[in-house]
Parts: C-alpha cells; structure tokens; sequence
C-alpha cells in the first residue's frame, strides 16, 4: 500500500472556520508546502501580532507547540491559538496517510425519508439523519445540512461526546444553531447541555 502526504490547515476565527487539505506524492513538496503556509498564516491569519523571541516562544497570551523533525518518519506540526480563546488557532500538519482504494463492497446507507433518498458511507451519519427527521424543528430540506454540521462537530470535539445527545442538542435549537460554527456549536453544547 502506497502512502501520501497530507498537509492540513485548521483554522478558527470568532466568526469563521474551515479545514484546507492538500495531498502530495512527494515528501519534500508537502513539506514545502507546510513551511509556506505557516508563513502565510503567521503573515495575514495573525497579522502581525505574534513575536515569537529567541526560544520560540509567542508570549504568555498564546498556546504553542511543535514537531518539526522534517525526518519524513514522524508527523510533523505546529499549532497556535489564544490562551483565553481556544477557537481562535491555526493549527497546520502534515501527515503521512495511507492511500486507499475503493473497495465496491464498502458499506453504504441508504435511507428514503419523504419522497427521497438519502445515502451515506458512514453509519453515524444515518443515524445523525434519523435524529434530525425525528425532530419537528428540523425542516426535510435541512436534513443534509443538519446531518453533516452534527457529523463535524462530532468528529472535531476531543471529549467522549454521547452522538445523540449532541444530535438531540442541536435539533432542539437548530434554528439558532444553524449558521453557526462547529466550535460555536460545542461551546453552546457543554455550556448549556445536561450531559
């Protein structure tokens, strides 16, 4: 089985997020590609207002760590973010994956749900879409939407999060949750839940 390289940026502002990937055969190029964009988000994500000192250190205001062994044996990353707002981070690295191909006997989920179809290739999903169809604040045509914003937060948050009780959660408030960020979600969800 042949491995790929991918570079991965994670980042959070208090309004916006997303997750950029770039998939690379080559080693070196992926990790010329990891050097650039840590100078691009330190750059213009940061604007200029993290200096890191002789130790690399970006100050009391900030969590930092690293892994730069460039070794092309072990991952290698860096992640930033503010102290005091953990969602405000860029968080960029670059894994060794393996590549796999599609198997035609891989699970698929299909569930009909109001006149459609519906299909998944992952389990939890489905099970997100039956939460959503049983709540009477999630509209039909918001099921899709609804099931992958609750997939995402799922597969984001790193505390052992009970998936129906999320899906429950966010079903319940999905009028004020709806164009809301995965992190905006969970921080709502652990502040507001009864877990």
């Amino acid at each position: 089985m042949k491995d790929i390289f991918m570079v991965q940026l994670d980042w959070s502002t208090t309004d916006a997020d997303g997750i950029d990937t770039e998939l690379y055969e080559d080693y070196g190029n992926a990790y010329d590609r990891y050097k650039e964009i840590i100078t691009e988000q330190l750059k213009n994500f940061w604007q200029g207002e993290v200096v890191f000192d002789t130790d690399g250190d970006p100050g009391k205001d900030y969590e930092f760590s690293e892994e730069d062994n460039n070794s092309n044996e072990s991952e290698v990353y860096r992640h930033l973010s503010l102290k005091d707002d953990y969602y405000f981070h860029t968080f960029v690295d670059l894994l060794r994956v393996p590549l796999y191909t599609k198997h035609e006997d891989s699970p698929v989920f299909t569930v009909r749900y109001g006149g459609s179809e519906y299909t998944f290739t992952e389990g939890a999903k489905a099970l997100l879409f039956h939460a959503g169809a049983d709540s009477d604040a999630v509209k039909q045509k918001d099921l899709p939407d609804f099931t992958e914003k609750v997939y995402a937060c799922y597969i984001t948050d790193s505390n052992d999060t009970n998936l129906l009780k999320l899906a429950d959660y966010v079903a319940e408030h999905w009028k004020s949750l709806q164009k809301a960020d995965r992190y905006a979600i969970l921080e709502k969800y652990y502040s507001e839940a009864e877990l």
